[in-house]
């Protein structure tokens, strides 16, 4: 796959998941502001699972995206990258192709 596509496909999902992110904070902000102070540790118990779990949506959109393009032989292995990638922790024992690596270094850019 041609640097070029690579690269635009990496700021597309950059910005799916910087756009899901954002949501997820204000929303999380607005019902804080407008909460009961004894209610807060209860919502930041609350948001801090909301965004544990956009994380996982966000890293769920890599392992789609890579996936077919991987040429990893399951799913599961897809995931494992994803999100070894995009916690930029990166064991290195699984790696893509030569021809789609920019994706991976653009998962853990959005991470």
């Amino acid at each position: 796959m041609a640097l070029a596509l690579q690269l635009l496909i990496g700021v597309a999902i950059c910005a799916l998941c910087a756009v899901l992110q954002i949501l997820v904070v204000l929303k999380g902000i607005t019902r804080f502001r407008r909460s009961a102070p004894a209610k807060r540790l209860t919502l930041t118990a609350s948001a801090v699972l909301v965004i544990l779990f956009a994380h996982i949506a966000q890293i769920a959109l890599w392992s789609a995206v890579l996936h077919p393009l991987s040429g990893f032989e399951s799913f599961e292995a897809t995931l494992y990258f994803a999100i070894a990638s995009y916690t930029t922790l990166g064991f290195g024992d699984v790696l893509l192709g030569d021809e789609v690596r920019v994706l991976g270094a653009m998962a853990a850019v959005a991470g």
